[in-house]
């Protein structure tokens, strides 16, 4: 959609500038927020935070963009109830991706909590598809947490003759990746203008508005 920075552009000879570059220049804002949805159509809103679409504060971590990704830093995380367990990775906030690619020692400790979960050879994770997954909570900023619900993680039956889901939560080969599985528990907000991400709880029976509206143009300058 031409939601990251320009810096990966690789048209050539000259460069083009991305869909959120060419049109940011008649926002009321250099932001968008997204609210995805499980198993229902989300919405993005171009411009502007929509304050109904989130409950309490939004929290900002700042963003790391020199490779051209919305890069952030977690702090943590949290298998079902138990304890927190402290751990600095980066990630890259990314609405393009489905899953969630977390660092290996981390997804190892998710899944030895589900009983009859498997390792594949191409290092993939499969789980009973009939099995109560925990969730697993990935904590940013030390003080505040994004929940991933279990039944989010019970991905996908590849095979419906095997009673044997994909996970959700992945091992990270080449850097971690917070796909849609993540984004859909929160109102996220990406802001260019200050190079930073914020988060918070999304509204309960918040759904997808009618389109039309332009509430975050500035129409005849």
């Amino acid at each position: 959609m031409g939601l990251g920075f320009g810096v990966l552009n690789s048209v050539r000879p000259i460069k083009q500038r991305t869909f959120f570059e060419n049109v940011m220049p008649y926002l009321a804002s250099p932001v968008f927020a997204t609210s995805l949805k499980h198993q229902v159509p989300g919405s993005y809103d171009i411009g502007y935070i929509d304050k109904r679409k989130h409950t309490g504060e939004l929290v900002y971590t700042s963003v790391n963009n020199t490779e051209g990704f919305w890069g952030i830093t977690l702090s943590g995380y949290q298998v079902g109830n138990g304890t927190t367990v402290h751990m600095s990775f980066d990630a890259v906030a990314d609405t393009g991706t489905t899953l969630a690619i977390l660092p290996d020692p981390l997804v190892r400790d998710y899944y030895s909590k589900v009983p009859g979960a498997t390792h594949h050879l191409e290092r993939v994770w499969y789980v009973p598809c009939n099995t109560t997954l925990p969730d697993l909570g990935l904590v940013i900023n030390d003080n505040y947490t994004v929940s991933i619900p279990g039944e989010y993680i019970r991905y996908s039956n590849p095979d419906p003759k095997v009673n044997n889901c994909y996970g959700g939560v992945q091992a990270a080969r080449n850097g971690a990746v917070l796909g849609s599985m993540f984004l859909k528990t929160q109102y996220v907000v990406f802001d260019y203008g200050q190079l930073r991400l914020g988060f918070a709880a999304q509204a309960k029976g918040n759904e997808t508005r009618r389109l039309g509206r332009s509430r975050g143009l500035r129409l005849g300058r």
